[in-house]
C-alpha cells in the first residue's frame, strides 16, 4: 500500500530547515484568531496540517515568538482515519500566547518542512510574516510595571550578574570546616561538657553524702535565720519568743559545727571540744553565759541582760566563732 511506501522510501539527504522526519502528502495552514490584543491577554495560533501520511507521528513545530511572549504547550486536535489506503485527516497544534508588554510585534512566518513520497521530494511551507499589535492592559497592570522587561536583557555568555549581583560571600575554592579549628572544636565540645557535668554530679553526691559536712556548712544560715526570728519578737516586745529564738540560735548552730545533737550540747562539752583552737575557750565561754541568760529569762523569768544586748552578743559570739574555725 502506499502507507508501506511512505515508510519504506529512503530519504534524501540534506534536508530543508523544519524538517522533523514527517513523511505523506500533506498541507499546512496557520491562522491566528486575531492580530491586536491589550496586553495579558490570550491569542490563539493554530497549525493545521491535512492530507494522508504519518499524520499521528507529526511533532508540533517551534514557534520563533519574541521574548516577552509567554507561551504554552500546545493542545493537540486530531481527526484522523485509518483504513486500507493509510491514515488520512487533519492534525491541529493550537497555540496559547499571551503578551505581556505594550507594542508592535512582527512574527516570523512558520517554517514547516516534510517529505513527500509521490514528489520524491521534500516540500517546505513558511506562513506569511504578521504584525501583532499590543495595547496597554488595563489600569497599565503588568504592561507598565517598573520591571526590566525580557527584551532588555543581555547575555553575557554564562554570566549570572542580571539574577543577582550583591557580594555572595563565598569562601574560596579548597576550604572547607572538616579538619578546621572550628570543626575539631565542635567535636569535642560536647564530650568535654559531658565530663564535667559528671565530676559536677559526683562531687555534688559526695557533699551530700557527707551529713556532717552539709550541716557545719549550712550552720551559719539557719542560725542567721533564727536571729532574724529573735530581732523580729525584739521589735514586738515578746520576751518570751524573744529568748526562745535566741537559744535556738545558739544551741543550734553550736550542735552544728561540733556535730553533736541539741540535747548533747552544754558549755563545758562546747568548751572541750573548742579548746584545740585559739581563742576556742573565750568563745565557748561566751556561749555558756548566753545560753544561761536566755534560760533564766525564759524559766524564772528573770531577766539580767537588755535584750538587744544579747541580741548583738550572740551575733558577735557566730561571727567570732566562723573566724576562729576558718583558721
Amino acid at each position: 500500500s502506499n502507507a508501506v511506501e511512505f515508510t519504506a522510501l529512503p530519504l534524501p539527504p540534506d534536508p530543508p530547515a523544519g524538517f522533523n522526519g514527517a513523511v505523506g502528502e500533506l498541507q499546512l495552514s496557520a491562522s491566528m484568531d486575531r492580530t491586536e490584543v491589550q496586553a495579558n491577554e490570550a491569542i490563539e495560533i493554530t497549525l493545521k496540517f491535512s492530507g494522508r501520511g504519518q499524520l499521528k507521528l507529526l511533532d508540533p513545530p517551534k514557534l520563533q515568538l519574541p521574548t516577552d511572549f509567554e507561551t504554552y504547550d500546545p493542545k493537540v486536535v486530531d481527526r484522523i482515519t485509518v483504513n486500507a489506503n493509510g491514515m488520512s485527516g487533519t492534525r491541529e497544534f493550537q497555540y496559547l500566547v499571551i503578551p505581556r508588554y505594550e507594542g508592535s510585534y512582527p512574527l516570523d512566518g512558520i517554517v514547516y518542512s516534510w517529505f513527500d513520497p509521490k514528489a520524491a521530494s521534500y516540500r517546505t511551507h513558511q506562513a506569511d510574516p504578521i504584525v501583532v499589535e499590543v495595547l496597554p492592559g488595563k489600569d497599565g497592570a503588568l504592561s507598565t510595571a517598573p520591571r526590566q522587561r525580557k527584551t532588555d536583557v543581555q547575555v553575557l555568555d554564562t554570566d549570572i550578574r542580571y539574577i543577582r549581583v550583591d557580594d555572595l560571600d563565598l569562601r574560596p575554592k579548597g576550604e572547607q570546616l572538616y579538619g578546621a579549628p572550628a570543626y575539631w572544636v565542635g567535636m569535642g565540645a560536647p564530650a568535654l561538657g559531658f565530663l564535667l557535668f559528671l565530676l559536677w554530679r559526683q562531687r555534688r553526691d559526695s557533699r551530700l553524702a557527707d551529713v556532717g559536712g552539709m550541716r557545719r556548712k549550712r550552720a551559719d544560715q539557719v542560725a542567721r535565720r533564727h536571729l532574724q526570728q529573735a530581732a523580729a519578737a525584739l521589735k514586738e516586745n515578746a520576751p518570751g519568743p524573744f529568748h526562745a529564738a535566741l537559744s535556738k540560735a545558739l544551741n543550734g548552730y553550736m550542735a552544728d559545727k561540733l556535730g553533736l545533737g541539741v540535747a548533747e550540747i552544754s558549755g563545758p562539752r562546747a568548751k572541750e571540744a573548742l579548746s584545740a583552737y585559739d581563742g576556742g575557750e573565750a568563745v565557748a565561754e561566751e556561749y555558756a553565759r548566753l545560753i544561761a541568760t536566755c534560760d533564766m529569762a525564759r524559766f524564772a523569768p528573770v531577766e539580767d541582760r537588755p535584750r538587744q544586748e544579747l541580741l548583738d552578743a550572740a551575733t558577735t559570739m557566730i561571727t567570732n566563732l566562723e573566724r576562729i574555725l576558718r583558721k
